[in-house]
């Protein structure tokens, strides 16, 4: 991680020390390690994947800490290689409980094998397909990266959230979700939070929907 990576997330607000920096570091390294292997990412260095994966991880972050200040439990749905979740246990450390959902059996190997590297705690893999689950248990915040178009993954995605809590959806363009669809699954857009990348031009967008 450059300076410019550790100034972009201070300038989130965000505290990050030492050990942080270099969970941070050991990550990417691991997955600088198996992205061929694993066909995780097609980044071409290392800076990349800060700017195209890890630090969309920290600005969920620094969304969830407007949202509440206690112990939550989060679930990050279709969590590819746990570029957002990992990185959200990273930074929160024993603020959160975090689950990653993914379908994609060798995605899953590798984050399980990244958890073990890092030594992190409270934070598990299920290996399913969220269409097939069962919504048992309900999170503070469901949160999404590439799931798909929003109107498709809302519905998906709305039902494990817990009365009260929030979906936090990445967005690469102006969409929201449809009015009629919000009222349905009793779901209301309360903002949205844009933000650039470093050494980036595009506008990013993270919608953050309420359920009632």
């Amino acid at each position: 991680m450059n300076e410019k990576h550790i100034e972009y997330i201070k300038n989130l607000g965000l505290n990050i020390d030492d050990n942080k920096i270099s969970l941070l570091d050991a990550f990417a390294e691991l997955v600088w390690q198996k992205k061929d292997d694993v066909n995780i990412t097609s980044v071409k260095t290392k800076d990349e994947i800060y700017t195209r994966h890890l630090l969309d991880g920290a600005v969920g972050v620094s969304v969830i800490n407007t949202l509440t200040p206690n112990v939550i439990n989060i679930l990050d749905a279709g969590a590819g290689s746990g570029y957002i979740g990992i990185v959200i246990k990273i930074l929160l450390g024993n603020k959160v409980n975090v689950i990653l959902a993914e379908s994609v059996n060798r995605k899953c190997v590798f984050m399980n094998w990244a958890i073990i590297k890092l030594g992190l705690k409270n934070i598990k893999i299920l290996n399913y397909r969220l269409t097939e689950a069962e919504p048992n248990k309900k999170f503070d915040i469901v949160i999404q990266r590439a799931m798909g178009k929003i109107d498709d993954i809302l519905p998906i995605c709305s039902v494990f959230v817990a009365n009260g809590g929030y979906f936090l959806s990445y967005l690469a363009e102006e969409t929201f979700a449809d009015d009629n669809l919000l009222q349905k699954l009793n779901m209301e857009l309360i903002r949205d939070r844009k933000y650039p990348l470093p050494d980036s031009d595009k506008q990013r967008k993270i919608a953050i929907y309420k359920k009632n």
